[in-house]
């Protein structure tokens, strides 16, 4: 009979528990003794580590026509589920769980102690003996293959399989144009059974991993190339060793070579820390076995050398990983990766992947020098020899301190080769060795080229008298037309490039941005940059190209460029910002930092299409462009993307405006009212564990919460009613927290301003960077919360309308006077978007061209930035941070102590939410109704007074019944507790339109 039968039962297991206690408590449960147990108590959802068993249930297949090889099992609520079957062979036992839930070193320890405590050997077994052919000495590849197609290929029912297409397979493989055998005899007869054995499934396929001669590691040491490799790796890391005089620190991704090259560094007596990032369990458990320190993240630590020792063609997750290992300026990266036209690794890879068969025969040299570049690291040495393929790399050299001009590259006036041109690309054959020379779509690393015959071009093409020859411009333009257009363009007399040509001066906001950006300076390193991550269903590559073009036409800032770091000039003229295709927008985008003397504030780059879903990630650059600005450009990108027509842009360009407000540009403030602002302002709330100076590369990273709506609302009234800002109440609350966590008394905030003039209707329309900085010192904030929010106004407005409040002005006057940079800094900061609305729509979210994933925002020289905004759904918190500077937990532990702070701000503690519409009576109905209990009060759970899951819809059912909107399952399921539930509803469903006035300057 079909059906479902499930008994659940529980079972209390403590870690010491023997195995026959654990037994009392099964036979009980489900034995003689069925049904004696407690019944689970009402409301317990922490029952999420299941059992299930099927031991002895006659479910056998043998007879059918499908046999099974795989089954995975989803329940919801379960965290994990170890389930036991049976097996032919024995007993199978897995662990179903849901993804991205658990953490993985979690995961791999648990598996780890789990096999230990029932004592599974891990070693795999000899499998077993298998027909091979007799033979005294050792095989050639070439007769190995031959010993197995004799196997498997004899042309019986039994072995006409898929063995059979696999080794087929290769060796069609091997006639595309695989390098023949080198014929040197190094496998035995061991060797072939143990082949035999794994494919005609006597073995376990994974029993390769771990073979001494067929696992793809050691056919690789095999090779004599390889073993230059590990060479030159072992003295990369003596020397560094050498250099630093300290312990050198090494990141591997990918378990392959690491033990081996430890071995060789402890007998040289080389200081290092090897750690291995291994996002494959199994061979993550293989490395440890073997003694190498694995884990499954990157660490945070800064590394001195990489290492890719051919893990990247088999795992696509190693490239992303290697995105976001911290390094050094002076980083080294080594890479080697088969190309899988050897015989021998082709044999080992095809078993454990058939799909790389299907693979192109080669994976060639510019292939993973220009996936490393994507990755920000230059190829310096690459060489392709013996069917490897071996990389070193520098990290990409930071932007220049004092830039040059750089100007876009124009199409050739002429299709017949100028001149110069032609010795162009005489440099280019004679450096290249090319035969013939280069034509326009001649890209320089594909035909062989790489960082040191480069050099040696760009030295030559200077010697020939061209002075502007650069070898970066050799990297961004590797094609030979783009190349030379880029050599030849002169910036003085082209006039494709300046017919829109709009000049302006960087604000000193900009300036500060720009030289904070420098990786010498404090905090310095990465550049002012935000990101926002759409899924699109059926994405329309082409209306997003033409939307992406339309927008940045639009405008002048997303052209622009600095022509001069320290003077601030800058040129809008053309950029070519059209969408990429991109294998991971996040890992390319999301911590990008953009060369500012290149036109391209915005960066569009989309993933490949996932079941009809695409990624599509967007970043832009702070340094021209604002928070209004940059929720103006993504509103016009979505419209326009649906083909809705947009509103002329306005005639007021950024220079205009920035014209007749030079006080953005060259703030005037005479240094006795600085120095009077210096003195009495406190310093910011010091809340990091470590010096700001030992932070090298700062990596942020976001923790949000969200106060709910109708929460909300009653702080909005809460600061009505005492006719103050919303966003002093939120500041002050922030303040409070920051001062307990600093143990301060009185602290410094940077506050961020969006200053664009409101007697200027159409500044609104322009994309562009209006903001100022300037400083809120606060005292007492250990104060009673409501003069606490008094002092907070009086100190914004204060800082909004006194320009010697201006953060570049106190920190440049602080540098001049006490000479210390880290006094100079205040890196804690507050950005409020309350009040905004760039685009007139309440939600700009629901209106965009995909569904927002993910934002991310950095800042140099910032180490913690409250970031506030609203919505229909209530307050929207998002602290980034510096990751090494502060720990998650603890940013969230203050945003959590900053919303309790918020929820005291309550027009009337006795009553929760204003119920001028009966709502909450209606809702406390329901809820007496759905429980079967006859009060309700503020403190009534739902899940202890009789809720499960099926009541809890058949609550929301009646809910809805009853017109009350805004409520989800979600809902109860997060707010269990009656008043909470009734303060998280929407503010349609609590409170009537216009029942109170709004008081918000919309200036923060």
């Amino acid at each position: 009979m079909l059906g479902n039968f499930t008994h659940l039962e529980t079972v209390t297991v403590e870690a010491d528990d023997v195995p026959e206690r654990t037994g009392a408590q099964l036979w009980d449960r489900v034995g003689q003794g069925a049904g004696t147990a407690p019944a689970p108590v009402a409301g317990r959802g922490d029952h999420r580590i299941v059992f299930t068993s099927t031991l002895g249930l006659d479910y056998s297949t043998t007879d059918a026509a499908l046999e099974p090889v795989w089954s995975l099992t989803a329940t919801p609520g379960v965290l994990i589920d170890c389930q036991v079957l049976d097996h032919p062979d024995g007993i199978e036992i897995r662990w179903d769980h849901p993804e991205s839930v658990l953490d993985e070193a979690f995961l791999d320890h648990a598996e780890r102690r789990f096999a230990e405590r029932l004592g599974l050997i891990t070693a795999p077994s000899e499998p077993p003996a298998s027909p091979a052919p007799p033979t005294n000495g050792l095989l050639t590849t070439d007769e190995v293959l031959d010993a197995l197609h004799r196997r498997f290929g004899s042309g019986t029912a039994a072995d006409s399989g898929p063995n059979t297409t696999l080794l087929r397979g290769i060796a069609d493989r091997h006639r595309s144009g695989l390098h023949p055998d080198d014929g040197k005899p190094r496998w035995t007869a061991g060797d072939v059974a143990d082949l035999t054995a794994i494919l005609d499934g006597s073995a376990p396929e994974t029993s390769l991993l771990e073979h001494p001669r067929l696992a793809p590691d050691a056919m690789l040491a095999t090779m004599d190339a390889f073993a230059s490799f590990i060479e030159d790796v072992t003295g990369e890391i003596v020397d560094r060793a050498r250099t630093l005089g300290r312990e050198v620190r090494v990141v591997e991704l990918g378990a392959s070579i690491g033990d081996t090259v430890s071995r060789r560094l402890a007998a040289y007596g080389t200081d290092h820390r090897w750690q291995c990032v291994e996002p494959d369990r199994l061979l993550a458990h293989i490395a440890h076995r073997r003694g190498l320190p694995v884990r499954t993240d990157v660490p945070a630590t800064e590394a001195d050398v990489v290492v890719i020792g051919a893990a990247a063609h088999r795992d696509p997750r190693i490239l992303r990983l290697l995105a976001s290992v911290p390094r050094r300026v002076d980083t080294v990266l080594w890479v080697c990766e088969p190309t899988l036209d050897s015989r021998a690794i082709l044999l080992s890879a095809a078993i454990l992947n058939p799909g790389v068969l299907d693979q192109r025969v080669d994976a060639p040299l510019w292939h993973w020098c220009s996936a490393l570049r994507e990755k920000g690291f230059t190829p310096v040495r690459a060489v392709e020899q013996g069917g490897l393929v071996s990389v070193r790399a520098h990290v990409c050299a930071p932007t220049p301190r004092t830039p040059e001009p750089i100007v876009e590259p124009v199409a050739p006036r002429s299709n017949e080769p100028s001149i110069d041109a032609t010795r162009i690309a005489i440099a280019w054959r004679d450096c290249l060795e090319l035969p013939t020379d280069p034509e326009p779509d001649t890209d320089f690393f594909e035909v062989g080229g790489d960082s040191l015959n480069g050099t040696r071009m760009i030295s030559r093409l200077t010697a020939d008298g061209f002075a502007g020859a650069r070898l970066v411009d050799l990297f961004n333009a590797p094609k030979f037309g783009d190349f030379c257009a880029r050599l030849l363009t002169d910036p003085a007399t082209d006039d494709g490039v300046r017919d829109d040509v709009n000049r302006f001066p960087l604000t000193a906001v900009q300036r500060a941005y720009l030289a904070g950006r420098d990786p010498e300076q404090i905090l310095g390193g990465n550049n002012a940059h935000c990101y926002f991550e759409l899924t699109v269903e059926h994405l329309d590559m082409a209306a997003l190209t033409r939307a992406v073009a339309l927008v940045v036409a639009r405008h002048p800032s997303l052209r622009s460029r600095v022509v001069e770091a320290w003077t601030g000039e800058v040129v809008a003229g053309h950029a070519n910002s059209a969408p990429q295709s991109c294998t991971d927008p996040r890992a390319a985008t999301e911590s990008e930092s953009i060369d500012p003397t290149v036109p391209g504030a915005l960066r569009v780059r989309v993933g490949p299409a996932v079941d009809g879903t695409s990624v599509v990630g967007i970043g832009m650059d702070n340094l021209w462009l604002d928070g209004q600005s940059m929720f103006l450009v993504l509103d016009e990108l979505s419209r326009s993307y649906r083909g809705e027509s947009l509103a002329p842009p306005v005639e007021l360009t950024l220079a205009d405006y920035l014209a007749d407000h030079v006080e953005l540009v060259r703030p005037t403030v005479p240094d006795s009212r600085l120095a009077a602002v210096v003195a009495q302002l406190p310093p910011p709330p010091k809340i990091w564990g470590r010096p700001l100076t030992e932070v090298v590369a700062p990596r942020f990273d976001r923790v949000e919460t969200l106060v709910p709506a109708a929460q909300w609302t009653q702080i909005r009234r809460w600061a009505a009613s005492r006719r103050i800002s919303s966003n002093a109440v939120v500041l002050a609350a922030y303040a409070r927290a920051m001062g307990r966590w600093a143990s301060t008394d009185a602290l410094t905030v940077n506050v961020t301003q969006f200053d664009r003039d409101p007697g200027v209707p159409s500044a609104a329309g322009i994309a562009g960077d209006f903001t100022r900085l300037f400083l809120a010192g606060i005292d007492d904030v250990a104060a009673d919360f409501p003069v606490l929010v008094q002092t907070v106004q009086k100190a914004v407005i204060q800082g909004m309308s006194e320009p010697e409040y201006a953060t570049t002005e106190v920190c440049r006057h602080l540098l001049a006077s006490r000479g210390t940079p880290v006094e100079a800094l205040f890196p804690i900061v507050f950005t409020s978007g309350l009040g905004l609305s760039p685009t007139g729509r309440a939600d700009i979210e629901q209106h965009l061209l995909g569904r927002l994933e993910r934002v991310r925002s950095q800042t140099p020289q910032v180490a913690l930035d409250l970031q506030v905004t609203e919505s229909s759904a209530g307050l929207r918190l998002t602290a980034d941070f510096v990751t090494e500077l502060f720990l998650a937990n603890d940013v969230r532990g203050c945003l959590d102590e900053l919303t309790a702070t918020l929820r005291d701000c309550r027009v009337d503690d006795a009553s929760p939410v204003a119920d001028e519409s009966g709502i909450a009576e209606r809702v406390a109905r329901a809820w007496s109704s759905t429980l079967g209990v006859p009060d309700v009060v503020s403190d009534t759970n739902f899940f202890t007074s009789g809720g499960d899951s099926l009541k809890a819809t058949a609550l929301m059912r009646r809910l809805t019944e009853d017109g009350v909107d805004g409520l989800s399952l979600r809902t109860l399921l997060e707010n269990p507790r009656f008043g909470d539930f009734v303060d998280s509803m929407s503010p349609k469903s609590v409170t009537p339109a216009g029942s109170f006035a709004t008081f918000e300057e919309g200036v923060l």
